[in-house]
């Protein structure tokens, strides 16, 4: 909890990383803002929306800098579709998994509830319409995989939870990285001495790493689409490379000396030039007084 404590806070350094010119990175258009802050309830965005361009081509325009919202506070909970989570007063030692999409076309957005009975029978609630329940009566198998019925959802929950025991399944929500990773610690520094106590740190360290993941893959998202920027700027320069030498040439033969050319052109028309001249004097030098 220590080291990621470290390691939150050089995430933060980095988020307000600051440009050659002095301006921060990812503020978007409010350059002189400090984009990110550490407050009494988390991490907050300061800058705004803005996406920096610049003239590149005639009518392009390319984006040269990203917000730090769309870098660091747009990452996902749980799969993307839907996240799963342990009541807070769970006693028992209940682990659910991030859980999978078998049916997208059935997602609905709505949340339900893993309620269970008793050690070894479990109810679905649809929270959106929680009488009557979903399904009733359903055995509890450790490591089996729960379908929950019509919303396309599967989950799997392992270890021996209590009766009374729920479990969550919310649809998905944007989180910050910051949340997610100041999420870990907060779960690596809860007390583990009971059956329950563990339980509830490795839920939150599997809410953790998979909230992870949606963050790292929001982050190569952008990284994606700034690399496409690159690859099509690299094209740009390249095209205007073979440009320059072309306009170079055409300058060249403009305005350049061909020193070799040119003396050979000036002594072919001074051969012509003094053929000319004497071809001039011999016809004007002829006429009939000149017999006389």
């Amino acid at each position: 909890a220590d080291n990621l404590t470290g390691q939150l806070a050089q995430l933060i350094g980095l988020a307000n990383t600051r440009g050659g010119d002095g301006s921060y990175l990812f503020s978007g258009y409010a350059l002189g803002t400090q984009p990110f802050v550490q407050t009494a309830t988390g991490v907050a965005y300061q800058g705004d929306q803005g996406q920096r361009l610049l003239d590149v081509g005639s009518g392009r325009s390319m984006p040269i800098s990203e917000n730090g919202d769309s870098v660091f506070m747009r990452g996902a909970s749980g799969n993307g579709s839907f996240a799963t989570a342990p009541a807070a007063g769970n006693l028992g030692s209940g682990v659910i998994d991030a859980g999978a999409v078998t049916d997208p076309a059935a997602i609905n957005g709505h949340s339900y509830q893993i309620v269970f009975t008793s050690a070894t029978n479990y109810d679905v609630i649809d929270l959106a319409a929680p009488a009557p329940p979903l399904s009733t009566g359903n055995a509890y198998v450790p490591g089996n995989a729960i379908a929950l019925p019509g919303p396309g959802i599967q989950v799997t929950i392992t270890g021996a939870p209590s009766a009374t025991d729920s479990f969550d399944v919310k649809p998905s929500t944007p989180q910050s990285v910051f949340a997610t990773v100041q999420s870990l610690i907060d779960t690596l520094r809860k007390p583990g001495g009971t059956p329950a106590g563990r339980a509830a740190i490795a839920n939150g360290i599997g809410q953790a790493l998979t909230n992870l993941d949606q963050g790292l893959g929001n982050v190569l998202s952008v990284r994606a689409g700034l690399g496409a920027s690159l690859n099509e700027l690299d094209s740009l320069a390249t095209g205007n490379d073979a440009s320059t030498i072309q306009y170079d040439q055409t300058l060249s033969r403009l305005v350049d000396l061909d020193y070799v050319r040119a003396l050979s052109d000036f002594a072919q028309q001074q051969i012509a030039l003094e053929a000319a001249q004497k071809s001039f004097l011999k016809i004007s030098g002829l006429s009939l007084f000149s017999l006389m």
